[in-house]
């Protein structure tokens, strides 16, 4: 088949993200894959954290070096945090049998659906966005567009594929539209980079200086205050443990996070760097949904993460799966959390009630998380797509 997938930024040196792993499993298949995106870096230049922008172009070598993949790369005229527009002509779709998008709040990919869907294009939508955001008047003007776009593309897919339950719960609140096949599509993990390694496991505890004894809780991503992670340390100072948190932390949540003695601040980390520190893990512990949940299982750590109809669905009652709280805890499932909740209590309850171990590790990675099986699925939706149309090659 030939697949033109549509994105706003798309990141070499982001391994583990879905566009770069659809892209490079699906022309290892034998597909003709094309990505149509922005040169610009995925982390905007102003966002809160002040965190300074990657080259998107990193590792665009590897890219090149794969058969029947191509990297189509447009200056934007447009960047606005996610938002992101440019330049589309019809030739673009003209091409291919299927076109795949990401994330209509991007702009661009919500242009390309619509573009696709009127030249008679089947389309599949990855929808990610799970709520709106109402801290600041910005952010309420940013939901304004974020909506606009949204209900601008939601014609145009034949399937709105979705991670978590919540993203399709907040698809259908903005477009009303129930007459598109949804798919739950998590994320995978990618065996080759995450993978336990006693070797490793050995050498990194020893650099992070967890004694021999000591159970490792370490929490890994973009730390922001609204990700609870202050009071994710409070519970695991109830039982004596110390958390261990690898990531770009934004000011104001490093602040709260100084008041607590048993935080270990790894500092940011590149993702090759990852493996590393979940197999230097006992635990990881995550409050909102993340990839991080397959890559620290695919590299041996147990896991601690919010109870949700997702994750009891998904990953509730397999081996090192943990569940805390309850659904109620969230104003948006997986993603923000009530102003009156306090996870200090509900971690320590939580670590008490259910006993876990000292010893916490996996003896092999789940095989239901691979990367193979997600793709596998993909290909018989993009065939079924073709078939209906007439068009399979």
């Amino acid at each position: 088949m030939k697949i033109l997938l549509v994105c706003g930024f798309f990141d070499t040196s982001m391994s583990s993200f879905r566009e770069n792993q659809f892209s490079r499993r699906l022309a290892g298949r034998g597909h003709h894959v094309r990505v149509l995106t922005s040169n610009a870096p995925m982390r905007w230049r102003w966002n809160r954290a002040r965190i300074p922008a990657s080259d998107p172009t990193l590792r665009e070598n590897e890219y090149e070096a794969i058969p029947n993949l191509k990297i189509i790369r447009r200056k934007p005229y447009m960047r606005l945090g996610d938002l992101v527009l440019f330049r589309l002509s019809d030739n673009d779709f003209s091409w291919a049998d299927v076109v795949h998008v990401l994330d209509f709040r991007q702009g661009i990919t919500a242009l390309a659906a619509k573009r696709a869907s009127d030249l008679g294009k089947p389309v599949v939508y990855d929808h990610e966005q799970r709520g709106d955001r109402c801290a600041t008047p910005l952010h309420r003007l940013d939901n304004i567009v974020r909506r606009a776009f949204i209900k601008y593309g939601a014609s145009a897919p034949a399937i709105v594929r979705h991670t978590v339950f919540a993203n399709r719960d907040y698809f259908l609140s903005v477009t009303g539209r129930e007459d598109v096949e949804f798919s739950l599509a998590p994320l995978g993990v990618d065996a080759q980079q995450f993978k336990p390694d006693p070797e490793l496991r050995k050498v990194t505890r020893k650099e992070l200086g967890v004694r021999h004894d000591e159970v490792a809780w370490i929490a890994t991503g973009r730390i922001e205050v609204e990700k609870r992670f202050h009071q994710v340390a409070r519970g695991l100072r109830h039982i004596g443990a110390r958390l261990f948190i690898a990531g770009p932390v934004s000011k104001n949540a490093a602040k709260l996070l100084s008041r607590s003695e048993n935080v270990v601040l790894l500092g940011p980390k590149k993702p090759e760097e990852l493996n590393a520190i979940f197999n230097a893990a006992d635990c990881c512990i995550f409050t909102t949904f993340t990839v991080s949940y397959w890559e620290a299982l695919g590299s041996g750590s147990c896991i601690l993460v919010p109870r949700t109809s997702f994750s009891e669905e998904i990953v509730g009652g397999r081996p090192g799966v943990t569940l805390f709280g309850s659904e109620e805890m969230f104003d948006v499932p997986e993603e923000r959390y009530r102003a009156d909740v306090d996870l200090a209590d509900i971690i320590h309850d939580t670590l008490t009630s259910t006993k876990m171990p000292n010893r916490l590790r996996l003896d092999e990675p789940p095989a239901w998380l691979s990367w193979d099986a997600r793709i596998d699925t993909l290909e018989w939706q993009y065939s079924r797509l073709v078939q209906s149309k007439g068009d399979c090659p």
